[in-house]
């Protein structure tokens, strides 16, 4: 098996292992080299609830319409394996924005970081549920993201460390008003907050542009979900493209599909929503019947749509923040995007589609994945009105490699 032929080599502290092992795989007389890892078991917490949450762990546990249990055991986020890093269940540090309908401020299963109510001006985003059970709406995705993890209670969100900055930007009824939804990433962006999460959407609107251009230039991820209606049509701010869009996926190795898609429902049964796909779609996150917080300070057994499926990845994104905390918006992204699970649901689908993007996020994969430098990260870093080639990941290029404005790689054009 030629085990004799292996070497342990012992380094100083600063060495950048990783490099040092690719750089050694290239010699001709190397087979093969890697880090030596220290290995621990699987991290479980002891929320009462996680044993339900089957994105974090599908063991075929979720409910579908009819009452039935379903899944394909494996087809998850691995975010139970992910919180056995160094970063755990995520740092307090890292806040995540909910620009929503506010957040219960008294719920013991959030961690709360300084918010504002740009309906009531002032600072106490506490949701209006006295008409609507969409007051409820912002809580529910604060947990998806967030919910504190291993304290005895509730749920564990996907970044269960993680602390929530409350905005809430909706009148009575659940109705956004768009320009606080704009003001509100800005508010947050100065606030310190490291991502945004956006579980709404519209047609088209000019008032997010340079709200969106301003999170990006302080490296705030921007995360909204792509839609309900079933449409291959992504919605805005979700299909920006610096926004990571993100649709719901259901627990048995697919899209959320409603009954009026060609394919047919998925696994869930539930017949009357499916997620929308299309150009701009990136992602699918655990969309379908998810344990969470939500107002009253109490939980909801089953949060189901993309406004689920955004929280979710918005959680995973705090982990790598927590991991590394010097990632740009575009490094987040092809981190995601070079771990995702593909889902395939028509031939020829293999690899990025517009039905289901990269795939389902891996948590686990996503936080072992080196980042890519800037001059490979897909963005104009050096400003020269050229995207830089995500192919030249040793920055050995003299000029950028790419095909032009918008060539090539994950990021975009900031054209400013």
């Amino acid at each position: 098996m030629g085990l004799e032929r292996e070497l342990l080599v012992r380094l100083g502290p600063s060495t950048d292992v990783r490099s040092l092992a690719a750089a050694l795989e290239r010699l001709d007389s190397v087979e093969r080299a890697a880090p030596n890892r220290l290995l621990s078991l699987a991290r479980t917490p002891d929320d009462p609830s996680h044993r339900d949450q089957w994105g974090h762990d599908d063991q075929g546990q979720a409910v579908s319409a009819s009452g039935t249990p379903v899944g394909i055991p494996g087809f998850d986020t691995d975010a139970d394996l992910a919180w056995d890093g160094p970063q755990g269940f995520g740092v307090s540090g890292v806040v995540i924005g909910v620009i929503d309908s506010g957040v219960d401020l008294d719920h013991p299963d959030l961690l709360l970081a300084p918010g504002f109510d740009f309906i009531e001006n002032d600072d106490q985003a506490q949701p209006d549920t006295s008409g609507s059970n969409l007051g409820s709406h912002g809580t529910k995705v604060a947990g998806m993201a967030a919910a504190l993890a291993d304290n005895g209670i509730g749920v564990a969100g996907s970044c269960g460390g993680c602390s929530i900055m409350p905005l809430r930007v909706t009148i009575l009824g659940g109705a956004i008003v768009e320009t606080c939804a704009a003001d509100a990433i800005v508010w947050a962006v100065d606030h310190g907050a490291r991502v945004v999460n956006m579980s709404f959407g519209i047609t088209e609107s000019g008032f997010f542009d340079a709200a969106t251009e301003y999170a990006s230039l302080h490296d705030v991820v921007l995360i909204a979900a792509s839609g309900n209606g079933n449409l291959g049509d992504v919605w805005y701010p979700a299909r920006h493209p610096l926004v990571i869009a993100v649709g719901a996926a259901s627990p048995c190795g697919e899209r959320k599909r409603s009954s009026s898609d060609p394919l047919g429902t998925s696994c869930d049964r539930f017949d009357a929503w499916g997620s929308s796909y299309g150009t701009g779609l990136d992602f699918l996150a655990p969309g379908v019947a998810n344990p969470t917080t939500t107002w009253n300070q109490g939980y909801d057994p089953a949060f189901w749509d993309t406004s689920s499926a955004a929280p979710y990845l918005a959680g995973v994104a705090g982990l790598l923040l927590s991991h590394r905390p010097t990632l740009t918006p575009a490094q987040v992204k092809q981190a995601l995007a070079a771990t995702a699970t593909d889902v395939v649901e028509l031939p020829g689908d293999e690899g990025y589609d517009i039905r289901t993007g990269w795939g389902l996020v891996d948590a686990e994969a996503a936080l072992a994945e080196p980042p890519l430098p800037e001059c490979a990260d897909g963005v104009d870093n050096d400003g020269d009105g050229w995207i830089d080639h995500p192919e030249d990941p040793e920055c050995t290029s003299p000029a950028d490699s790419g095909e032009g404005p918008g060539g090539c790689g994950l990021g975009v054009e900031l054209g400013l």
